[in-house]
């Protein structure tokens, strides 16, 4: 395959040889792995594959990630997994291929979108970390880089290799750092001295998201995001209700920023799509007991990270 590593080959022709996919293209890479467009043979799916080398790559990382998104379980804006397994060299995550790349790759290609689009966006977003939550998933790494757009044109949420298990995101507290620099909360930095919620923490990486939609540019310099926080300035040409909004997501007192319950209830979600707040969905009692024995799991076992990561 033209363009790509000798690693990438060697990945790319262990998942088509040993677990019956037929490897299309190469779609990118992180730190550790790397995802291609896939087929699965039996069944003809359209898949994405995520291949991670077991000498090289952050395994702990990717059974996070599967672990979270089996307890997330289906949802129209999160990305769903197929299949997870492993063997003498590899793991590989099965996931949902969403055609149209990033919301990164997608700003930078055509620049901001329209109010009407980022709004509808938003509220997509919004509804899926609230869907997260109810399942007691932190995803802890919300960035343009990790937000899919498919095959309908809507986002999907993905990555969830940093993402914290929690029985109760509403009062569990988080104490360690991990993210994206500018998109994380500045009491994420605050981590292991002052343990923080993922909730108002999210709220201000989906600020980010959205300055970002509505300015094609990051909201805070990248070499000087901390020295920036206190004087965060609003795209000059959004409305007065979207400037509004952003105004109130970032604010340094977590307590004072909007909630995500009422994030889409924002007089400019309301003017620009006529959203209405995603209900919170049921948590059975199965769910509460899964989720309880995925953070006994998390706790006894190496699956927690314990150092900070940040990577732009």
């Amino acid at each position: 395959m033209e363009g790509i590593s000798s690693q990438q080959q060697t990945q790319r022709g262990a998942a088509r040889t040993a677990h019956g996919y037929e490897v299309t293209r190469f779609l990118g890479s992180g730190c550790f792995s790397q995802v291609f467009a896939a087929t699965h043979i039996a069944t003809g799916r359209q898949v994405a594959l995520k291949v991670t080398s077991k000498a090289e790559g952050d395994i702990e990382a990717v059974q996070n990630e599967a672990a979270a998104l089996k307890l997330v379980g289906s949802h129209p804006h999160i990305v769903s997994i197929y299949d997870f397994f492993e063997d003498d060299e590899y793991l590989y995550l099965v996931l949902q291929h969403c055609p149209n790349g990033s919301l990164h790759e997608y700003l930078l290609e055509n620049g901001p979108v329209s109010e009407r689009q980022a709004g509808k966006w938003f509220t997509q977003l919004v509804g899926a970390v609230k869907h997260c939550h109810s399942r007691g998933v932190v995803s802890r790494d919300i960035k343009n880089a990790n937000v899919l757009i498919n095959a309908r044109g809507d986002v999907v949420l993905c990555d969830f290799g940093l993402a914290a298990i929690v029985s109760d995101t509403a009062t569990d507290r988080l104490c360690e750092a991990s993210g994206s620099a500018v998109f994380s909360a500045p009491e994420v930095y605050e981590a292991k001295t002052k343990h923080y919620l993922g909730g108002p923490a999210e709220v201000w990486s989906l600020g980010a998201v959205l300055h970002s939609m509505l300015a094609r540019t990051l909201p805070f310099p990248v070499k000087s995001y901390r020295k920036s926080w206190h004087a965060y300035e609003p795209p000059v040409m959004i409305s007065p209700r979207a400037r509004e909004l952003l105004l109130a997501i970032f604010q340094l007192d977590p307590t004072k920023r909007p909630t995500l319950d009422t994030l889409v209830n924002s007089a400019w979600v309301q003017r620009v799509c006529g959203a209405t707040t995603p209900q919170r969905p049921a948590t059975s009692a199965a769910v509460t007991m899964a989720r309880r024995a995925s953070v006994e799991a998390m706790h006894s076992s190496t699956m927690r990270r314990n150092s900070a990561v940040f990577a732009v």
